[in-house]
C-alpha cells in the first residue's frame, strides 16, 4: 500500500492553490526573504497590485520560542505543518483586525489561506539593517504611535516587537509594523507585561543604535493614556 508524506513545499503549493482560487493572487515571483519562521516571496495580486506571499515556517526553533509564547502549545504533539497553519491563520487574525481599525504603520492585509499571508509589499529595509537615520527620533515616534494606535483602537499588543520586524521605507521615512502570529489582547492578563517588553526591546535598540534615551515608564503611560482596556 503506498503512502504519501505531505512536506513544506506542498504545504506550500496547496495553500498558493487556494490563494489563486479565491482571488487573492495570480502569480508568484522570487523569493525575496527567509527568516527563522518564514519565507517571503513577490507575488502578484489578483488587481495586478506588487504583494509579499508570507509562508509560515514554524520549526525546530519552536521547540524554544513555544516557551513564551501565547500560541501552538496546545498543538504539541502534532506537525510542524499544524504548527505553521496556527501561526498563518493567528497572524490573519490580527491583521484583520489592524486593517479593520486602519492602524497607519500596519501592512494593507489581502487574505491568506492554510499557513499562507498575502499583505502589500513594501519597498523598504528592515530596522536593524538601517545604519543611518537623519531623524532616528521621528523614526522612534512613529513605531511607538503605532503600538498605540494598535493598543488603543485594536486592543492589541504585537508580542514579539523588536528592529527585525520592523520595516523604514526609506522614500519616504514611514515606518511599518511587521509578523503579528504572536499577539496578545489587551484583555489578556499577561498584556502589561508583554506591552512593556516590546516597548522595552524598541527603546534599547535606539539608545544602542542611535543614541536615543527615552524613559521606557513615560512611553507605556504615554501609550495606555486614555485607555479602559
Amino acid at each position: 500500500m503506498e503512502a504519501y508524506r505531505l512536506c513544506f513545499l506542498g504545504l506550500d503549493c496547496v495553500a498558493l492553490h487556494r490563494l489563486v482560487m479565491k482571488n487573492i493572487v495570480k502569480a508568484i515571483g522570487d523569493e525575496i526573504g527567509v527568516g527563522k519562521e518564514s519565507k517571503l516571496y513577490m507575488g502578484i495580486s489578483e488587481d495586478g497590485g506588487t504583494v509579499v506571499i508570507k509562508f509560515h515556517r514554524i520549526w525546530k526553533s519552536f521547540r524554544n520560542i513555544s516557551k513564551v509564547r501565547s500560541y501552538g502549545n496546545e498543538t504539541k504533539g502534532t506537525s510542524w505543518l499544524i504548527k505553521s497553519i496556527v501561526s498563518g491563520s493567528r497572524e490573519r487574525e490580527a491583521l484583520t483586525i489592524l486593517n479593520r481599525y486602519s492602524i497607519n504603520g500596519v501592512p494593507k492585509f489581502y487574505g491568506g489561506a492554510l499557513h499562507a499571508v498575502v499583505i502589500e509589499y513594501i519597498p523598504g529595509v528592515d530596522l536593524y539593517a538601517v545604519e543611518y537615520l537623519e531623524n532616528p527620533e521621528e523614526i522612534l515616534q512613529q513605531i511607538i504611535d503605532i503600538i498605540k494606535n494598535a493598543y488603543s483602537k485594536a486592543k492589541l499588543i504585537h508580542g514579539d516587537l523588536s528592529e527585525h520586524n520592523i520595516i523604514i521605507n526609506l522614500e519616504n521615512m514611514k515606518s511599518y509594523i511587521i509578523d503579528w502570529p504572536q499577539y496578545v489582547s489587551t484583555a489578556d492578563p499577561r498584556a502589561y507585561e508583554v506591552l512593556k517588553k516590546d516597548v522595552e526591546n524598541i527603546l534599547k535598540f535606539f539608545k544602542r543604535k542611535f543614541k536615543l534615551d527615552k524613559d521606557l515608564n513615560e512611553v507605556i503611560r504615554y501609550i495606555m493614556k486614555g485607555n479602559n482596556a
